[in-house]
Formats: structure tokens, sequence, C-alpha cells
């Protein structure tokens, strides 16, 4: 009766919610609940991957909602207090969201660099339809942190940070993920390991897919002109040929010239490209003058990039998003 009562004054004081203190009778014994551990991330991608390995044992909040661009991020009210709670922040990292380096800096949880070590090819411009912008995004080292003290290298595997369009790359992800959360939380590391298990088997699924798909394009026809400069490791998984983008570089806010723009055009109408893919998170302006350009019946084709959908949309997943964006491309070049 004592402690019933003293579990009704903390309810009614707010304690109750912060300490989370639920009582569960497991054999005769008393185990107090774990709270599920606080994260925080920078992308929706690396948000759902670190959901997908986490399970129920992590709440993860996104600095970057559905449909924003990574490259920049103007933070909120929300964005802080999720920084200042959390138990680990898990940045992309390979200069994506160079501008977190600021944000995290200083701060008591750990930071996980998701890339880390990544092993992914150098080569990955198949073809130039213009004259490409082959600086990165800088970045800055994470001071005074315990994990993954490293700072987002730029310059890494030819600037190019977009590694998660070729799955076999997302493997890497996962494991450093389910290492983080182990040394986050080892009490729930069983739960990780089989996670991140589960997790990797649907890769190798998603994979094998996506070749069956691919299969469907004739081999002339496997030519890519993007948004901004984004699916070289997708294109050389899978076979395609990048013939250029319409932005040069990898970041999508850069301005191209009326120069490359003319060059790309070219490019589209002499080898024959079916269509120009844009981003759901950008105006498809410029990509629709240069198919426009182009003549010949050349399609624009908006394709999930850097960000999830939201919940109810078609691509609130990476799998999903996968599937959506390989559908989009195979049925517009086969």
């Amino acid at each position: 009766m004592r402690l019933l009562e003293v579990a009704k004054h903390r309810l009614r004081s707010g304690w109750l919610l912060w300490t989370a203190a639920l009582i569960v009778f497991v054999g005769g014994g008393v185990v107090q609940a774990a709270q599920p551990l606080k994260i925080v991330t920078t992308t929706t991608i690396v948000q759902d991957f670190i959901r997908q390995v986490a399970g129920d044992r992590a709440e993860v909040w996104s600095l970057l909602r559905p449909g924003m661009d990574p490259h920049a991020h103007q933070a909120v009210p929300a964005d802080l207090v999720a920084l200042t709670q959390a138990d680990g922040i898990f940045v992309h990292g390979a200069g994506l969201d160079a501008w977190a380096d600021r944000m995290v800096a200083g701060r008591k949880a750990p930071v996980f660099v998701v890339t880390e070590g990544i092993d992914a090819p150098h080569d990955t411009h198949a073809h130039d339809g213009h004259a490409h912008d082959d600086h990165a995004h800088d970045g800055h080292a994470h001071d005074g942190h315990t994990h993954d003290d490293h700072s987002h290298d730029g310059h890494s595997h030819g600037g190019d940070p977009h590694f998660w369009y070729d799955p076999n790359l997302v493997r890497h992800y996962i494991e450093r993920i389910e290492a983080a959360l182990v040394a986050l939380d080892p009490e729930g590391s069983s739960v990780y390991r089989a996670n991140a298990a589960a997790y990797l088997e649907e890769l190798g699924s998603l994979d094998r897919w996506i070749r069956a798909r691919v299969n469907e394009i004739p081999v002339e026809r496997r030519k890519l002109v993007t948004n901004h400069d984004s699916f070289s490791y997708f294109a050389r998984q899978y076979g395609f040929e990048v013939i250029g983008s319409v932005i040069p570089g990898f970041n999508p806010e850069a301005e191209p010239s009326a120069r490359q723009l003319a060059q790309l055009v070219r490019a589209v109408q002499e080898l024959g490209v079916a269509a120009i893919f844009t981003e759901t998170t950008f105006n498809p302006r410029l990509a629709e003058a240069v198919a426009r350009d182009a003549g010949g019946g050349v399609r624009v084709v908006s394709l999930y990039t850097d960000s999830l959908s939201g919940s109810d949309g078609p691509a609130s997943t990476y799998l999903d998003y996968m599937r959506f964006n390989v559908n989009s491309i195979v049925d517009a070049l086969k």
C-alpha cells in the first residue's frame, strides 16, 4: 500500500514520466523497464536505417524532415532540444551534412559517422555530359567526443557522398549503426544484432530485385541524366552510363552556366537519352528546359533522391524509396 501511495505521488508530480518507473514482475523479481535511447541523426534515410536496427529500443529524431535537402539545413528549436537530450548523434558524413558539424560540436552525446571507413570505388564518373564541379563539401572535425572523432571527409571517394544508391554499400551503414547502438546500449545487443542481420538479408533481396528490373532495359538505353551528380554508385553497380547532370557537381544548390546547359542538351541529343531524372525536393524547371531544347520526346521523371517521402508517401522507408526510384527509371528507359 505504501508503494502505491509513493507511485501515485510521483505520477502527480511528473516524476513517473521522467524515470519510466514501470514495474514488471518476472519470476517473482521486479525489473524496471529501460527507457528507449534518444538518437538524433541528420537525414531521413539514416533515420530509417537506425529504426530498422534499433526497433523499439530507440526514438530517432531526424534534423531533416521528409522533402528537405540534406546539403543545407536551418535548425529549429526542436532540433536543439533533441540534440541536448540525445544519447547518441549519427551523422552521414562524407561531406553530405557538413552543416551539422557546428550543431553537434560540444555536445555530451557521442557522435557516430555512419560512412566512416566505407570502401567505395573512386572512379565514379562514367561520362561527362558537361563540365562537373569536382569540389566537394568541406567538412570539419567533431571535437570533444568519445566516439568517431573524425571529420566529414568531403574529398573522399571522388567527392560523391551518395553511397546509399548502392544497397551493397548500405551494408556498411547497417554494420556501423549496429556497432554504435551496441556501444550505447549493451543490454540490447542481441536485438540490434538480430535486426541488423535481418535487414542485411533484405538488402540482398533488394539488390537481386534491382538487377532483375534493370535487365528489362536494353543495354543501349541505360543512360542517365540526373538533376545533380548523385547516381554514380547506382550507375556503376547496375551497368548504367552517367551522361551528365543538369546542375554541375554534387550540390543541387549550384547554378549551371548557359554553356554547361548547352553542352548537356547536345549530349542528350547525340546519345539518344530517353529521360532526364529530376528530384522531388527541387524545382524541375531547368530539367524541363533541357528536355524541351533537346527535343525528341525526352521525358522528365521525378525521383526521390536525398530524402524519403512522408509516412503516407510511396518512399517512406529506404526499401520503398529504392523500389520507387528503380521502377520509375526502368519504366522511363525500357
